[in-house]
C-alpha cells in the first residue's frame, strides 16, 4: 500500500490541500498533488530532497525542504 501523507498548507492568502504520496517500488519517491492536481514528484539524493514537476518556479528550495521534512517526520 503507498504511504500517504495529507495536511493543508497556506500559500499566499490561499490554504491548499496537501497529498505527498509515496510510490511502492520507488523507495524514497513522492508524488505531490495540491487540492487533487498533481504537481510533481520528489525523492531523495545525496542527503537532499529534490523536486521535478510541472512547473519548475512553483516551489522555492524552501518549500522543497517542508516538504521533505514532512515526509521525514511521517516516516
Amino acid at each position: 500500500m503507498n504511504k500517504e501523507i495529507l495536511f493543508d498548507a497556506a500559500f499566499g492568502d490561499e490554504i491548499k490541500h496537501v497529498r505527498l504520496l509515496g510510490m511502492n517500488g520507488h523507495n524514497g519517491w513522492y508524488h505531490v498533488y495540491m487540492d487533487n492536481y498533481f504537481k510533481g514528484q520528489m525523492f531523495y539524493r545525496d542527503e537532499t530532497w529534490v523536486f521535478f514537476g510541472n512547473s519548475q518556479n512553483e516551489f522555492t528550495f524552501e518549500d522543497v525542504e517542508i516538504l521533505g521534512q514532512i515526509i521525514d517526520e511521517n516516516n
